[in-house]
């Protein structure tokens, strides 16, 4: 943690720094003080239609000291970013096309948490994303989602090794889920 602050203090902006700072702290299980270290690697919402293609989202990280705070890849909330409650007024939309997900930790869903947002996710991969609640990889709560082509690879969740869905619909063709873990509940999707 030492030199890690020391890397910092020379030079503020590093973003290596502050993930490895706040990767530090956290395994020593102060979350609250790695919290602004670990940034997620996009936050959207409103209602807009957003299209994420041809990258990779690795080592977004998102924690919250309260339930329901996920999406260290993508968190998206129909309303706006700062939102936690549905509100049944916008929905966002993001497109994901060739996109590969992975090494991204948080709360819930940490490939992408999702509320009252619909993704369309296709020719991607999700794999080696870890959660420390709902939804290894995806989180979706009052969402709807398309899979088709996906490979869904060594994620690892509470409930849901793969993805868990609160008042949410999934459709999922030509995908592929391996390796996943579950620690209560499905190492694959629990709804």
């Amino acid at each position: 943690v030492g030199v890690f602050r020391q890397a910092l203090a020379l030079d503020p902006a590093s973003s290596a720094a502050h993930f490895n700072l706040g990767m530090a702290l956290r395994e020593k299980g102060d979350l609250t003080g790695g919290l602004p270290h670990l940034p997620r690697v996009l936050d959207v919402g409103g209602p807009y239609t957003y299209t994420v293609e041809n990258l990779t989202l690795n080592r977004g990280a998102a924690y919250d000291t309260s339930h329901n705070s996920g999406g260290g890849g993508v968190f998206c909330c129909g309303e706006g970013t700062a939102c936690k409650i549905p509100s049944f007024k916008t929905r966002s939309t993001v497109v994901v096309d060739d996109v590969v997900f992975t090494n991204n930790t948080g709360d819930d869903g940490a490939a992408f948490y999702s509320l009252e947002c619909d993704f369309d996710v296709k020719n991607s991969v999700v794999a080696d994303n870890h959660s420390h609640a709902d939804g290894g990889a995806v989180n979706l709560r009052f969402s709807t989602a398309t899979f088709d082509g996906v490979t869904f690879d060594g994620n690892e969740g509470l409930d849901g090794g793969v993805m868990a869905m609160f008042d949410s619909s999934a459709t999922i063709t030509h995908s592929t889920f391996s390796n996943n873990t579950g620690g209560q509940y499905s190492a694959g999707i629990w709804a």
